[in-house]
């Protein structure tokens, strides 16, 4: 290297025809609860799949454990490389799913299957374990996947480490020392350039096996930030739910730019009320960001499961319980999977992206960074009202009738069907400055959208 030399390049203009994020810029913070696309100024809502977390252990990059093939995606793919994954990609992509939760190093996880080194590596873990050593080619193969991601729209949601602790001691014995500096540096050097990244430190951060203190957290979170040039949003994830566990110790925190939330229930508007306080809170605090959930009950691949438990629940039941309520209450959205490391055919799961994608079509023409969760203005237990009093986004999970407090002015209402992503009908006008009352008699859900005029 010759010390002391200069040169020029040129910046041309963002091609807004080019695909993907490469037209779209970096997903950015700007002060809301949503990321905002850097180059064409879009609000962007996360709707991605937290499965398989070990989506890196793919058999043909090299010297990787060969635990995944997604053959059953070879007839999605037109790469004479990489073909299976590439296909996988693209049928997610068809499915405008935009986001993938992937781990860059499971040593001593669930999967073990998943590292970035060249050397020897003992999969269980093991502190002889050489860290220090990167497998350069390996690495080329993950960044020519996450460019065709980026391309395909699809956001890079890296996982830096596991909560199991055997993977959080491989680095420095779970501190901030010259295996995990090398680690980070050699990651966000390698990716960072993309421009749709986040990089998450841990999942289950605060795992009861080796819970990491929310002071290291916050060291590593500031290493990060500091070598990062292109400011990807930080999170971390919990696995402690209650109020005053897992996220609570972040709040405000300038670092963090997005919520990574871990949370299982389908009590009756649970996933609502989650949103919401999770929202009040970093408001109360100084900074909004994305509240994203980004693993929660698990989806089955049957469509009308309806014996839910801890596992598995239907996609039907994951579309009322889960996908509306989020997104109707401000919040973001992965998905997990029945399979959580087995995942090799995303197409059994075609009913629950479907979903997702029309609950996130169905706020195309509102303001959402202007919006809040308003469900106190809609009648019924289980009623979801999400507004700036301009622009009205109404779930009724049981269909039927309604009353809406509804602000004044006049306002056009249309009918959205959850099921298919399609407007019935043309709409209708209705007058504001009262109490309304909604009246169809369906027993499905329905959404309901107000403009005004």
């Amino acid at each position: 290297m010759i010390p002391n030399r200069g040169g020029f390049f040129h910046v041309a203009e963002r091609d807004p025809n080019a695909p993907g994020f490469l037209s779209k810029g970096r997903l950015v913070n700007d002060g809301t609860y949503y990321l905002k696309c850097s180059g064409d100024g879009t609000y962007w809502i996360k709707g991605g799949t937290n499965s398989p977390e070990n989506f890196l252990a793919y058999y043909e990059f090299h010297n990787t454990p060969k635990n995944h093939s997604f053959s059953v995606h070879s007839e999605d793919s037109q790469s004479p490389i990489y073909t299976n994954i590439f296909g996988a990609i693209n049928y997610l992509a068809s499915k405008h799913v935009n986001s993938i939760f992937m781990l860059l190093m499971n040593i001593g996880g669930d999967g073990q299957d998943v590292n970035p080194y060249s050397g020897k590596i003992n999969l269980a873990g093991d502190p002889s374990n050489d860290n220090l050593h990167f497998d350069i080619s390996k690495l080329f193969q993950w960044d020519t996947l996450f460019r065709h991601c980026q391309e395909k729209g699809m956001h890079l949601h890296f996982v830096l480490s596991e909560g199991e602790e055997a993977n959080k001691r491989e680095l420095d014995d779970a501190k901030l020392d010259i295996e995990r500096k090398l680690y980070y540096r050699e990651m966000i050097a390698r990716f960072g350039y993309h421009n749709a990244v986040t990089w998450n430190l841990c999942e289950e951060y605060d795992y009861p096996d080796l819970p990491i203190s929310p002071t290291m957290a916050k060291c590593w979170a500031q290493y990060v930030k500091d070598l990062d040039p292109y400011d990807h949003p930080i999170t971390i994830h919990n696995y402690v739910q209650d109020l005053e566990g897992g996220w609570a110790r972040f709040w405000g925190d300038r670092n963090f730019g997005v919520v990574s939330q871990q949370f299982c229930s389908l009590m009756l508007n649970a996933y609502a009320e989650k949103v919401q306080y999770v929202r009040k809170r970093t408001a109360y605090n100084g900074w909004k960001i994305p509240v994203c959930l980004d693993e929660t009950h698990q989806t089955s691949q049957s469509i009308k499961k309806d014996d839910c438990d801890y596992i598995v629940c239907g996609q039907e039941a994951i579309r009322k319980h889960v996908i509306y309520p989020v997104y109707y209450s401000g919040g973001q959205l992965e998905l997990s999977l029945e399979e959580t490391l087995a995942t090799e055919d995303f197409r059994v799961y075609e009913a629950a992206w479907n979903y997702m994608w029309y609950a996130r079509n169905s706020l195309k023409e509102l303001d959402i960074s202007s919006m809040e969760p308003r469900h106190d203005y809609v009648g019924g237990d289980s009623n979801l009202c999400f507004t700036n009093h301009h622009e009205y986004a109404l779930y009724l999970p049981q269909g039927g009738n309604c009353q809406l407090n509804l602000a004044e002015g006049t306002f056009l209402m249309k009918f959205y069907n959850p099921r298919t992503g399609e407007y019935q009908g043309p709409g209708i006008s209705v007058v504001g400055g009262k109490t309304i009352s909604i009246e169809r008699p369906w027993g499905e859900d329905w959404v309901i959208i107000l403009l005004k005029m």
